[in-house]
């Protein structure tokens, strides 16, 4: 009995070891992405607002990078808590812009009705696209996680990560939806 116990312990004890070092602290935002996040915040549901951080990187100015962009989705995606548009309507709502919608939408459709993923060529001819945006694009969905590569895909060779980005159409699921007010004199701003 004694033996059962130490043992229960020490895998208790290792367990708890491997979750505390398991859990790697997130970067912290720099000041720059930090101002985008402040102006999302502080925006988020007036007017229906659910504006994305590229339009807020655009509106508050600066040199932003892909990378900026992925950072504070990122962040988004593990801060919950910091507005009801995220709880509502999720992080990708607010971290892919729109043509990464666009490519997500017709990615997401395909899978669903089960066809083959369009070709790259495909893709930038639907869309209306050039093929290094249709690229971009498609690398930043890898980078969330919200596409994964797949060779029995077809086309592209890509398909949706997670079986909720298939069916993501009604209510209250925008994921990859986007509709833009532009009101002159305003900021223009996405809506839901």
């Amino acid at each position: 009995m004694g033996h059962r116990r130490v043992l229960l312990v020490a895998l208790v004890a290792l367990a708890l070891a491997v979750s505390a070092t398991a859990q790697v602290p997130a970067t912290p935002l720099t000041q720059k992405q930090q101002k985008v996040v402040d102006y999302l915040v502080s925006h988020w549901g007036k007017d229906m607002n659910v504006s994305g951080v590229s339009l807020a990187m655009r509106i508050v100015g600066g040199d932003y990078t892909e990378n900026d962009r992925y950072a504070i989705g990122t962040y988004l995606k593990d801060h919950p808590e910091l507005h009801r548009v995220l709880r509502t309507f999720g992080w990708e709502t607010v971290a892919l812009d729109p043509h990464e919608k666009r490519i997500a939408r017709v990615l997401s459709r395909a899978e669903r009705e089960r066809k083959p993923a369009p070709s790259l060529s495909e893709l930038v001819q639907l869309l209306e696209e050039t093929r290094g945006a249709v690229e971009s694009g498609l690398r930043m969905l890898v980078w969330f996680g919200i596409i994964r590569r797949d060779p029995s895909a077809g086309g592209v060779d890509y398909r949706m990560s997670e079986e909720r980005y298939m069916d993501w159409e009604g209510a209250m699921r925008i994921t990859f939806m986007n509709h833009r007010v532009e009101v002159e004199g305003l900021d223009p701003f996405d809506v839901f």
